[in-house]
């Protein structure tokens, strides 16, 4: 078989795929054919995370002689955002390096950024709180023994002191 059809079928059938393994034999049928790219692989908008990984690590190996734990290194640029690093292999080993840095520091900023909105829109927060309300909706009331009944007074008070209002109680004596 060529180097295309083996990796080809490398691609097809890593299923999960983007290990140290594949990225080595990935590498190693690149160099076979210096005539393929990772371009010849992608026929769809939206590539496989995992066969992105073993492709274009695979490919970083054999253009820049990089060691395959290096490549593996650079996953994230490589599955998050393939389209880009396809169109860096011109540049020279030094400045492609620099180039998935700079793309790694992009994707750790955005996942922040992301985080930082979920928290400011809450929906971690209703998460958690979504979380807590199943779990204390599993009580059966009946078997409430006298450590858990001292367990959800003091969740109560906690919930009253990060709401920072007085209990119902006291509430409706002002009112």
């Amino acid at each position: 078989m060529s180097a295309r059809e083996n990796l080809s079928a490398l691609l097809a059938t890593r299923g999960k795929g983007g290990s140290l393994e594949s990225i080595s034999q990935a590498g190693a049928h690149f160099n076979k054919d210096k005539t393929l790219t990772p371009s010849d692989f992608i026929t769809v908008d939206k590539l496989d995370a995992s066969k992105a990984i073993t492709l274009l690590g695979g490919f970083a190996v054999s253009t820049y002689g990089l060691d395959p734990k290096v490549a593996y290194s650079m996953r994230n640029a490589f599955a998050k955002k393939y389209a880009q690093v396809v169109n860096l292999y011109d540049l020279s080993q030094a400045d492609f390096i620099s180039a998935i840095s700079e793309i790694d520091a992009e994707i750790a900023t955005e996942a922040a950024n992301k985080a930082d909105f979920a928290i400011s829109m809450g929906t971690e927060q209703e998460r958690l709180i979504k979380n807590a309300q199943s779990a204390i909706d599993k009580l059966v009331d009946a078997n409430v023994s006298p450590k858990v009944k001292h367990d959800l007074l003091t969740l109560a008070r906690t919930i009253e002191q990060k709401l920072a209002y007085a209990p119902v109680q006291k509430v409706a004596q002002v009112a």
